[in-house]
């Protein structure tokens, strides 16, 4: 059975990858919670701006 994802936002992809890993589901909510905030905080509006973001940002 293929299940169609379109539209799908960064965090629904990012559990959906997380699940298919085997990660635990606390450790799941963990790191889609961490990630939803560093978006807020550095006010990342869609995915290419936090790609952006993080390839001309390395240390």
């Amino acid at each position: 059975m293929t299940i169609i994802t379109k539209n799908k936002t960064l965090l629904q992809k990012m559990r959906e990858t997380l699940r298919w890993q085997g990660y635990v589901y606390a450790t799941e909510n963990i790191y889609c919670d961490w990630t939803a905030k560093f978006i807020k905080f550095h006010g990342l509006k869609n995915r290419e701006a936090l790609l952006s973001f993080a390839t001309t940002n390395n240390h």
